[in-house]
């Protein structure tokens, strides 16, 4: 999922695989096709015990930053599963619920939950930028992984889906040269 979503929500996904669950593939979301993470995701969403989505919009980005926000969302995804988790295993993060917890550094390659968490909020998020795309025309949401010119935003201006501590960002940069990688890469 994006960290640091220059447009858009921020995603998260909780998700209980059954135990014998073993599908070839899961890993990081961001090492993966497109076409590997449809699939992926279209599989995982037939086999999961449980899935529950956390979003979290510009407001809440802006307010809390994106990092406590993150946490925010995560706890909204883990209190949304029908099934109480004994255990939540996280990757890299601490979650506000009151349930044991193991984080884990790149947890999304070293377990198949998180892997599976990873793909389905980069997932839930990706089609809901091709949504964006289709209201707002110009802002090229469906590839959500821009890499847009520095002056380029300024020209096309802010709408209400752009937190704005990330438009500050990159428009205090400077440069007028300056090339952006943000969105969900």
């Amino acid at each position: 999922m994006g960290r640091g979503p220059l447009a858009g929500p921020v995603v998260t996904a909780a998700v209980i695989l059954p135990h014998d669950f073993h599908l070839l593939g899961v890993d990081d979301s961001k090492r993966l096709t497109d076409q590997e993470r449809e699939r992926l995701y279209r599989e995982i969403l037939a086999v999961a015990l449980d899935i529950s989505i956390g979003v979290g919009d510009a407001q809440l980005i802006d307010r809390e930053n994106i990092y406590h926000a993150t946490e925010i969302v995560m706890g909204q995804a883990v209190r949304g599963l029908y099934y109480r988790p004994q255990f939540l295993l996280v990757d890299a993060m601490t979650v506000p619920v009151r349930l044991p917890q193991r984080k884990l550094i790149k947890g999304d390659q070293q377990s198949a939950s998180i892997g599976a968490a990873s793909i389905v909020a980069k997932q839930v998020r990706d089609h809901l930028m091709a949504m964006y795309d289709q209201v707002y025309h110009g802002y090229d949401f469906v590839d959500n992984c821009w890499l847009w010119h520095g002056e380029t935003f300024r020209w096309s201006g802010r709408i209400r889906r752009h937190a704005n501590s990330s438009a500050q960002f990159f428009t205090s940069a400077g440069s007028t040269s300056l090339v952006l990688m943000f969105g969900n890469c």
